[in-house]
């Protein structure tokens, strides 16, 4: 009887330490699942990210390169060797306007140059209207018959070696103004050379 009394106390003892080892085990296993779930409803949720819309369309092309295009230079208003001329003509014509009376020189130069336009040769393409000559400027004015007989009407006269060797002056065409007819009216100085030096640089 005192075996079996043992045996049944021993028995009760370690079926008692189960079920407090049962039931502390039970306890730790609930408390960590209920600690996950405190976490998980207490950690803060990330904000949604916004929407971001994307438009389907034509992708656009870069422009193909274009070169510049070229820019004129601005135009003077007047040619620079017009300009010249202009100057040089009214010069010559205010040198003229003051120069000495004509001398005996002045006047060989006027018979010389009349003799030239007197060619047979310029008969009918160039005619010496007027020319008048001071002591150190001649102006004259020629009717060449066409714009395509001026280079030859110039060329055997004033511009000629015969003009050259015998008046040493330089010769200035002032204007040249087109007739209704289509002949050419041109005004000339024949002159020193040191009236270019009253132009300046």
């Amino acid at each position: 009887m005192r075996v079996f009394g043992k045996v049944a106390w021993g028995l009760g003892a370690m079926a008692g330490l189960y079920f407090c080892v049962d039931m502390f085990m039970m306890r730790i296993h609930h408390s960590s699942k209920q600690a996950a779930v405190t976490e998980e409803q207490v950690a803060p949720q990330a904000p949604p990210l916004p929407l971001q819309e994307r438009v389907s369309g034509p992708v656009p092309r870069p422009a193909p390169d274009v070169p510049p295009a070229p820019v004129a230079p601005p135009r003077p208003a007047e040619h620079p060797e017009t300009d010249r001329t202009a100057e040089l003509a009214a010069t010559l014509d205010g040198q003229y306007s003051v120069d000495a009376p004509p001398t005996r020189q002045a006047v060989d130069r006027e018979r010389a140059v009349a003799a030239l336009f007197r060619q047979p040769e310029l008969d009918g393409k160039g005619v010496l209207q007027e020319l008048n000559c001071r002591e150190t400027i001649c102006r004259g004015v020629v009717k060449v018959a066409s714009e395509e007989t001026d280079n030859e009407v110039f060329g055997r006269t004033l511009l000629s070696a015969s003009f050259a060797t015998t008046i040493h002056d330089a010769v200035t065409v002032a204007s040249r103004q087109k007739a209704a007819d289509g002949s050419v009216i041109a005004t000339f100085f024949i002159h020193p050379q040191s009236v270019f030096a009253l132009l300046g640089p």
